[in-house]
Formats: C-alpha cells, structure tokens, sequence
C-alpha cells in the first residue's frame, strides 16, 4: 500500500467492481482531493528542505494527536521490544512518524515535479543491487521482491523501474477515493512504468507477469483478514501473514528476494538487498512447506525492522490490539 493510500485507505478492495457512492461519499472525496491538490500547490512554492521538515514535524503531532494509533504504536513496541524501557519505546515511536513524513514529502515532490528522475538516482545509494539487477534481467527464474512498510516503499518499484527493462508490477490496495486513485495516483505511477494489481483474484495476473520475466513486488507484513492467511511468528508473537510468496517459491519455483529502502541522512535513502531465500521442495505435504516457508519470510523482513526499528510503519495494527 502506498504512503499517500495509507493516509485515504482504511478499507477493502476491489479494483473491477462499481460500488455505488452516497452524495456524502462524493462531497469527501472531493473534499480529499482538492485539499491534497491545494497541499501539492502549496508546497511547489516552499524550499525543499522546509518540505520535509514541515510534513516530518506534522507527522509527530500525529502522533500526539492520534490517540487511537498513538495506543497501537506503542503497544506494537511493547510487543516487539519487550527489553526497552519506555522512553526508549517513545523515541522509535516519534521517530517512525517523522521518517513517514519524510517518505511522505519525498513522494509528493516527486508528484509534483520537484523531484526528477535524476534526483531520486542520486538519492539512493545501493547494496547488493548489481547482483540482484543482473538476476532480474538475465536469469530464466521469475523474480518476486518481498518487502514491508518500512522507509520509503512506495520509491522501491519508481528506482528499479528507472534502471531495468522488465516491467515492474506491484500489490496494492485500491483507494477509497476513487478521484485521487485516477487523477493522482495512477498518473505517478504511469511516469515510471509501474502495473498495479489490485489485492482482489490477484494470483493469476501475478503469475503470468511472472511467467513473462516481469519483476514483482510484494508487502507481507501487514495483518491479513481472510481465510487463506498463514500463522507466523513476527517478532515472537503469530500474526495472520499471507501464504503467497511461499506458494509460488513452492510450486512455480520462483526466486524470492527480501528488499527495502531506508531513511539515511535528509533526502538520501539506502536501498537495501538481501539474498534470495532459499527453499528445495521436500516430501512433506504442501501445506507443511508453506508454513515453513512463510516463516522464512517473515522473518527476513523482521531482520530489516529490527535493523532499522525506527522506519517501520508500527500504527499498523499488526497482532490486533483491542484499542
């Protein structure tokens, strides 16, 4: 899910389907959409640098602001850092805000045009990039890149789209704001290349891109409601994770790769690869591989969390605290 869905999505999908929509659903998303065009306005006109320091301190008032999340932030620490004492849990609290507001303005300078492809180039510095580049465009195993909320995920796909040839498609939910989804949304997404399959039926299509030799992208670490969710620890504690990645790894022989994209000093980021997680199909029911499997996962974008706690999106509610 992208940053800028986040802050208009907090509901199922379905990118095919007409839902009819109520005069006050109209009125609103108008509302959203002229304010977050009034907002785009606005900052085209203000310093780059007041930019980010602008949406990463109002990000921290959100935090303060916010009671409902504020509670779920925290408890996520508490669960995932138990040997951290509260003013501890407190500053990686404030710090995830201020690095998603930072995330947030970077996006929308690029939206903007503020930003250039050029720029987001030089933004990013890069490990274990060249191994996975050459993978991608010249290996006969289709490629999956696993990630989470952390950092900027939503500039992942815009990098690589800018420095391979394959085509990029991405997992995403769909908007409720339908206005923002096509006047907004979709256009940015079109400047670098990047497909989107909507979480609905979505197997197939993925499948098939993979078929062709198309890279996709992948979130697994947010909470999943359905029936088909797979119990994992995360960070200790089960949480419902989807089975996906492991089923195509399984069956499809696909090479799943972990990757994700941090905060470094102001506007510069890091973009970072982990190694292919490997899997040789055993005897075992296919059920049991799976499990095993999504563990594997998991527990590789756990690694990246722990790594960098303080740019994970933690007022996801991840264990599904009672608030």
């Amino acid at each position: 899910m992208g940053l800028l869905q986040w802050q208009l999505n907090k509901s199922t999908w379905n990118s095919t389907s007409v839902h009819p929509i109520s005069l006050p659903m109209l009125i609103r998303n108008h509302i959203e959409y002229y304010f977050l065009q009034g907002l785009i306005f606005i900052l085209r006109c203000i310093p780059i640098n007041w930019v980010r320091v602008i949406l990463a301190q109002g990000s921290v008032c959100c935090f303060y602001l916010l009671r409902k999340r504020r509670h779920i932030t925290l408890a996520n620490l508490h669960i995932a850092f138990p040997e951290k004492s509260p003013r501890e849990i407190n500053k990686i609290a404030k710090n995830s805000y201020a690095n998603l507001g930072r995330s947030i303005a970077f996006n929308i300078l690029i939206i903007s045009g503020r930003i250039s492809n050029e720029t987001i180039q030089d933004a990013i510095e890069t490990e274990n990039w060249s191994v996975f580049k050459d993978h991608i465009e010249n290996s006969e195993k289709r490629t999956l890149a696993i990630t989470g909320h952390i950092g900027n995920w939503e500039l992942i796909p815009q990098f690589i789209a800018l420095n391979i040839s394959n085509k990029i498609h991405v997992i995403a939910r769909e908007t409720t704001n339908a206005l923002i989804e096509q006047r907004i949304i979709n256009p940015h997404r079109k400047r670098f290349g990047v497909n989107v399959f909507y979480k609905k039926n979505v197997m197939l299509p993925m499948l098939r891109a993979l078929k062709k030799g198309d890279l996709v992208g992948i979130l697994i670490d947010q909470n999943l409601n359905n029936r088909m969710h797979i119990k994992a620890p995360f960070f200790n504690h089960e949480a419902n994770c989807t089975p996906a990645p492991a089923l195509l790894q399984i069956r499809y022989g696909t090479d799943v790769w972990p990757i994700c994209l941090v905060h470094m000093k102001a506007g510069r980021f890091k973009l970072i690869i982990g190694d292919p997680i490997p899997w040789d199909v055993d005897q075992r029911p296919e059920k049991e591989q799976i499990i095993e499997l999504t563990r594997r996962h998991q527990a590789a974008i756990e690694k990246m969390i722990r790594a960098y706690p303080d740019q994970w999106f933690w007022m996801h509610n991840r264990w599904k605290i009672e608030v």
